[in-house]
């Protein structure tokens, strides 16, 4: 009787210490962030041929070289992608963020030739930024200006 309680007892903790190895896994694979996701594509109104962009961090990638100044719209899936007309995140930046149309922002996500940046992106970043914060740092920098 004792034995069979003992085994019990042993089961029982084996099988405890298998559940929480296997949660931690199970929380850690959730806490993974999932890559953000972006299309662009060769013509306006969203046409034509498309490259997917995607990333899981807000650092600077280059757009894949065929299609390196040949995007003129974007689909941004609600998200917040800066484009650069040069590599390594330099140049001309863009942003495209809903409902942002002032300074740096791109307002018209189908046509980038109404923001002046048809056929120029060659890297991308994605952003955290919201319209607001954008307009709101863009005042502040004209309120630092002589």
């Amino acid at each position: 009787m004792v034995k069979t309680v003992s085994f019990l007892v042993l089961a029982v903790c084996i099988f405890v210490v298998a559940s929480a190895d296997n949660f931690q896994f199970w929380t850690r694979a959730a806490r993974q962030v999932l890559p953000r996701t972006a299309t662009l594509y060769q013509h306006s109104e969203q046409k034509g041929v498309k490259a997917e962009i995607k990333a899981v961090d807000n650092e600077c990638h280059e757009i894949p070289f065929a299609f390196h100044e040949r995007a003129s719209a974007i689909n941004t899936y609600g998200g917040c992608v800066q484009l650069y007309s040069q590599n390594g995140c330099q140049g001309a930046k863009k942003y495209f963020i809903e409902n942002c149309f002032w300074g740096d922002c791109c307002g018209d996500h189908t046509n980038f030739a109404s923001c002046n940046f048809d056929d120029q992106a060659m890297s991308y970043a994605f952003c955290d930024e919201t319209a607001q914060t954008i307009y709101d740092q863009q005042q502040q920098q004209q309120r630092r200006l002589p």
